[in-house]
């Protein structure tokens, strides 16, 4: 089997979910997706799956802090601290299943991704160990940050990619 036929299979499996044995919750969103998977490719998958170490191991469920939760009010933490940016970790559940694919193909909005963007995936990356990932988001801000921009555009994006650091640890 060659490495695209393997990307290939990958990218089925993703998309068919008939082998699917764990559920990632954040809301609003959910994926069913392969333990397999997750657990080989990220640390944090592997440990929050191992049977009799965390309830997610025997219930096959693994919820993430989303942001956007914290914002709605309807859970007892309303603090946004720790939790993670909604597209960001689209971006890292794509990577998982497309691990040779740079993740900006998965833009087709023909706006192209923000600085904001590559910056909160280089977080979430950092946060469950995705070195491949965190790389990718290093090269794709450093490409933004090269590129000659309008007046005000590239200030405007790093003092909103920023933003969390300053407002979350002061």
């Amino acid at each position: 089997m060659t490495v695209a036929e393997a990307e290939r299979a990958l990218q089925e499996l993703r998309r068919e979910k008939t082998h699917a044995d764990l559920t990632v919750q954040y809301y609003p969103r959910q994926w069913r997706v392969h333990k397999a998977i997750l657990c080989s490719r990220c640390e944090f998958f592997k440990a929050a799956c191992e049977p009799g170490r965390f309830k997610e191991g025997s219930e096959n469920t693994v919820t993430l802090r989303s942001r956007l939760e914290s914002e709605d009010g309807d859970n007892d933490n309303n603090d946004a601290e720790g939790c993670d940016d909604p597209e960001a970790i689209n971006v890292l559940m794509y990577h998982l299943y497309h691990p040779s694919t740079k993740y900006r193909d998965m833009d087709n909005s023909g706006k192209g991704m923000t600085l904001v963007l590559h910056v909160r995936v280089f977080a979430a990356a950092d946060k469950y160990g995705l070195k491949g990932l965190q790389l990718q988001a290093l090269d794709f801000a450093h490409e933004i940050m090269n590129q000659r921009h309008p007046d005000g555009e590239l200030l405007n994006q790093m003092n909103e990619a920023l933003k969390p650091i300053y407002t979350e640890n002061s």
